[in-house]
């Protein structure tokens, strides 16, 4: 079959045709426009250079090499060719390929577009398909690199869970061992864990508090208002704060503390937590307000002409300044072995002043253990002192009746009642306390 050479052309457009000299004699269209350094009469062993097989360019070997696949490649600008060597009637021969691209934009580079190909020639199709593995390999980079990303992230967030939680464990050991309370809320204030100190301080186990916010259990009557709404300020806008504050124990027992509030945010600082830390400075102010009446009470029986000039005054100035809630002075009386009431005070907020008994000895219940003791005396729990309860009954009207030492807190609400009494003689003088709970 003789094809005409437009046909050849259409069929071929990237062939090659050699003469018997070796020399170039003839090149298809599309070669000519990607290589314009071809020339007609150039040596074909100087345009070209050998890829595959490598053995250098012969004449004769070529002609006779009708079943093997050449590559080569153009000396000037390097484009690949993939082709076959076809012997012509002349005595040369006709390279018949096409370009031989490893990526797809080498298409672009070399100028070329799919009309420059022969329709029957599968470069194109290999071409989508090269094209199609690498987008699928570069999706898979991505995809390797996001997920390569991911798992170092994964490891940074492990590492750092793990830090963290050995700090908690350290800040629960040492929450645990210190003797301050340490409270745990969730950003509502519900309380979520408690420390022993937390117990210890104020009655109530974590099982007691769980789920309720701290300060419904702890507050009460003789709470300052003020520092329950500076508290409740601060927390909305979600700021550290210090503040001192009289709480109340499960018993009822009043006791203070100094704390301070720490919100806790996530990264994204979002309130996780709030964290308080409770120091009891209970016996810290006792200590002080009764530095401050012995301060006051020296000044007053210094400036004093007698003793019982400045009784008024004096238990005022002790009851008042050491929170209680009444108080009497009885005096020996001369020549006898009997006292008599010379004073009492009570607090404003007291509905009856305390009435005081006459004629106590020294074999007295009340007054006749501190009296003979020579020293004050304090009594934490009168069920461990129950024949004094009639004196103090005598002392004190609202006490409940009957006497019930073994009653609980509850039967007095949350009123505490403290009577103080000095007795005093030219030769010695004593103090009785009593505390009645």
């Amino acid at each position: 079959m003789n094809l005409s050479p437009d046909t050849f052309e259409t069929l071929f457009p990237f062939h090659v045709e050699v003469g018997p000299n070796s020399r170039i004699s003839g090149l298809g269209r599309s070669i000519q426009k990607t290589c314009p350094d071809l020339q007609i009469e150039q040596a074909f062993d100087d345009a070209f250079l050998p890829f595959r097989p490598v053995d250098a360019f012969n004449l004769e070997e070529l002609r006779s090499q009708v079943q093997t696949l050449f590559v080569i490649k153009t000396n000037g600008s390097g484009l690949s060719l993939r082709g076959q060597i076809i012997p012509t009637d002349e005595g040369g021969f006709a390279f018949l390929g096409s370009p031989w691209f490893s990526d797809s934009s080498e298409l672009g580079k070399r100028g070329l577009t799919v009309e420059d190909f022969a329709i029957h020639d599968p470069a194109i199709d290999l071409l989508h398909i090269l094209r199609a593995q690498q987008m699928a390999t570069s999706d898979l980079k991505k995809l390797t690199e996001k997920l390569r990303g991911q798992r170092t992230q994964l490891k940074e967030a492990n590492a750092r869970l793990i830090e963290q939680e050995a700090e908690q464990r350290r800040l629960a050991l040492i929450a645990e061992r210190t003797d301050n309370g340490v409270i745990l809320t969730d950003a509502e204030g519900r309380t979520q864990c408690v420390n022993a100190g937390f117990t210890r301080l104020t009655g109530y186990t974590l099982d007691e508090v769980s789920g309720k916010v701290p300060e419904h259990l702890l507050q009460g009557p003789g709470t300052n208002p003020e520092t329950v709404d500076f508290i409740r300020s601060q927390s909305q806008e979600r700021k550290p704060f210090r503040a001192d504050i009289l709480n109340y124990h499960k018993s009822g027992r009043r006791y203070w503390v100094a704390f301070e509030v720490q919100p806790l945010f996530d990264d994204k600082g979002e309130l996780l937590h709030f964290m308080a830390i409770e120091n009891d400075t209970t016996a810290q102010r006792a200590a002080e307000a009764n530095r401050r009446a012995q301060f006051q009470v020296s000044q007053l029986l210094t400036q004093a002409s007698d003793f019982t000039s400045v009784a008024d005054e004096l238990l005022a100035e002790i009851g008042s300044g050491l929170f209680w809630d009444s108080g009497l002075l009885w005096m020996i009386r001369d020549g006898d072995s009997t006292m008599e009431p010379v004073s009492g005070w009570f607090q404003s907020t007291s509905s009856e002043a305390p009435n005081a008994p006459e004629g106590l000895t020294q074999q007295d219940d009340l007054g006749g253990a501190a009296w003979e003791k020579g020293e004050a005396i304090w009594i934490e729990e009168l069920d461990q002192m129950a024949p004094l309860h009639p004196r103090i009954k005598q002392l004190h009207p609202r006490l409940p009746n009957p006497p019930g030492f073994t009653r609980k807190r509850a039967t007095l609400g949350r009123s505490h009642v403290r009577c103080l009494h000095i007795s005093n003689s030219l030769e010695h003088e004593h103090r009785h306390n009593i505390d009645y709970r």
